[in-house]
């Protein structure tokens, strides 16, 4: 087998375990739950566009 065999062979699966210990390290859940909140906060943009209020927004296109 050459050096390229053995760099699929465990190269690949190394990578996968790798992936696998960065997602599941300690510390990584607090932040995966602020991030699963970040669809369901509405920012002040939105809230804005939403009353009418154009804020103090700078918009080239104007």
């Amino acid at each position: 087998m050459s050096w390229s065999g053995y760099l699929y062979l465990f190269g690949i699966p190394l990578i996968f375990i790798g992936i696998i210990v960065y997602i599941y390290r300690p510390g990584a859940k607090r932040r995966y739950r602020q991030d699963a909140q970040i669809p369901l906060k509405e920012n002040d943009n939105h809230n804005r566009h939403r009353n009418g209020d154009k804020g103090e927004q700078n918009d080239p296109r104007r």
